[in-house]
């Protein structure tokens, strides 16, 4: 039986290889120093091979550690066999086909396929201030001049800055195949980072000296909706996000259901989970406050929220395990699996779930299309 790629004892065995093995060599060559001219040939060959060789290791061991913790990759036929899955052919949650707004594009359209801009956000620090915004082509057009188009709030993933959580999930690709074939209206993506301070993990909350959520909704939203003819009212606001972005994006949308009018989480959670020093400003009750596994337990749900979740059984930094739970740092693990089995069912929260392949954008951006088009039946 092959060893889980995810196996803690597999790791562990290979660092202790990458460093016992020079260890050992240094030792053989002391006992062994002396001897003709082509031992010492071969001795100092064999001192490259262990150099290379052990470093070999050390890197394998690294990205053993990193893939457990992060889960990545779900097995080795993840990492070296399979391919990342094909977009589906049909629809995978039920989808109601709506009329939309057509604004032709015109010859002299200054930005045929959209343009990407952006405005610069004060309160955080300087690497993630930069809010990017793709405009759809018919923002450009004269006679949309009047028109205020549906926009999405899209969060990335906790590493994720605003100008890279386009490149981790690309959403503008097809963004564009739909607003160009006209199977959703024209909308604005803007592109939000998944924290605000260094090193600091705040989940989208306001958390001790971190505010993290005021800033999304105090400054980001009043400013975006300010300098762009975008949504400014919950008909023609969205909200969504990847990883802990998808956490961000359903807290949201259930904590403020009349901001937005429907959201998307992909291969989120469902309660916050922090990392590093900020776990000294975590309280209890803030979690309790910021739990949707909480709020749909205790149906503290308003009827008009909408979201829909993408998940997958092999991502266990997404969907958690299959039995029991993961303890860490003394806060509960992922609980993706868990929400899945009590909101199932539920209109207000459909689910598209996925099995094989680890916590990568690959393997969830095939759904990103149908994402966008379940949301254009609301609007977008």
């Amino acid at each position: 039986m092959m060893v889980s790629i995810l196996s803690p004892e597999l790791c562990t065995a290979v660092l202790i290889a990458a460093f016992a093995l020079p260890l050992a060599f240094a030792i053989w060559r002391a006992v062994h120093s002396a001897g003709s001219w082509w031992r010492k040939v071969l001795s100092g060959v064999g001192h490259y091979l262990v150099i290379v060789v052990a470093q070999a290791l050390l890197i394998v061991g690294v990205f053993l550690g990193m893939n457990r913790e992060y889960g990545f990759f779900a097995s080795w036929s993840d990492l070296f066999v399979e391919a990342d899955p094909a977009a589906p052919i049909h629809d995978l949650v039920p989808i109601r086909r709506t009329k939309v707004k057509d604004i032709p594009i015109s010859k002299d359209n200054p930005h045929p396929n959209g343009y990407l801009t952006g405005l610069t956000m004060p309160g955080t620090d300087p690497q993630y201030g930069h809010v990017p915004v793709w405009l759809p082509p018919q923002y450009f057009e004269k006679s949309a001049q009047g028109t205020r188009f549906p926009v999405l709030y899209y969060i990335g993933g906790l590493n994720d800055t605003g100008d890279h959580a386009n490149v981790s999930m690309d959403l503008i690709t097809p963004a564009q195949d739909l607003v160009t074939s006209r199977k959703i209206n024209p909308f604005a993506i803007v592109f939000l980072p998944g924290r605000i301070r260094r090193g600091i993990d705040s989940e989208c909350l306001d958390v001790g000296p971190v505010r993290h959520e005021s800033w999304i909704m105090k400054t980001v939203l009043p400013r975006i909706e300010s300098r762009y003819r975008v949504g400014h009212e919950r008909g023609s606001r969205f909200i969504g996000g990847w990883s802990s972005g998808g956490y961000c994006s359903v807290n949201l949308a259930t904590k403020y259901p009349k901001s937005f009018n429907a959201g998307i989480g992909i291969g989120g959670y469902y309660h916050p989970t922090f990392e590093g020093q900020i776990l000294a400003s975590v309280s209890q009750p803030l979690i309790d406050a910021n739990s949707v596994m909480r709020r749909v337990h205790d149906n503290r749900i308003d009827r008009s929220v909408r979201f829909l979740s993408v998940l997958n059984r092999s991502d266990v930094q997404s969907w958690g395990p299959e039995k029991g739970t993961v303890i860490s740092n003394g806060q509960i693990g992922p609980d993706a699996g868990q929400f899945y089995r009590l909101a199932n069912g539920r209109k207000q929260f459909p689910f598209i779930v996925l099995n094989g392949g680890g916590h990568r954008g690959a393997v969830y951006m095939p759904y990103v299309q149908q994402c966008l088009e379940w949301l254009g039946q609301f609007g977008l």
